[in-house]
């Protein structure tokens, strides 16, 4: 009735409720980010974003807020931009304010009406479900061999 890994798989942490890490309205960060814990960004950041392995870690993108980099995160929360691809290995919310460029992957998905993502949506069932996963790989699609 249950797949093996699905009977196995513990539940998952909890996303952290506080901020340890901020990046206010007016800001302009340009490098990688990698944090643990709780990140709120209200300004921009350009680079990649990445949490450290934790399971619990969120980062959240206010409506004000964008970041234009890759993004790895176990929990992320938007209602801003994102530019760049994005590995979510547990849950993603995309708030109706939220604007997505670029292919996500993600484990458990929740989208409100008006939110937009411009890219692949990609299931992690049965893959590996870990934040420092390497970068989302370009993929051939059916067909684009010839073959269908």
């Amino acid at each position: 009735m249950f797949k093996k890994d699905q009977a196995t798989r513990e539940p998952a942490a909890e996303p952290s409720n506080r901020v340890d890490s901020l990046i206010g309205q007016g800001t302009v960060f340009t490098g990688e980010i990698h944090f643990q814990g709780g990140m709120h960004v209200d300004g921009r950041v350009q680079g990649s974003v990445r949490a450290e392995d934790n399971a619990s870690a969120l980062l959240t993108v206010s409506e004000h807020g964008c970041v234009e980099g890759e993004v790895q995160v176990p929990h992320l929360h938007v209602n801003g931009t994102l530019k760049g691809n994005v590995h979510c290995s547990e849950k993603l919310v995309v708030l109706e304010n939220a604007r997505i460029d670029g292919d996500v992957r993600y484990r458990l998905l929740e989208i409100a009406v008006g939110a937009q993502i411009n890219g692949r949506l990609i299931h992690l069932d049965g893959e590996t479900h870990d934040a420092s996963a390497g970068p989302i790989r370009q993929t051939q699609s059916e067909g684009e061999n010839g073959d269908e």
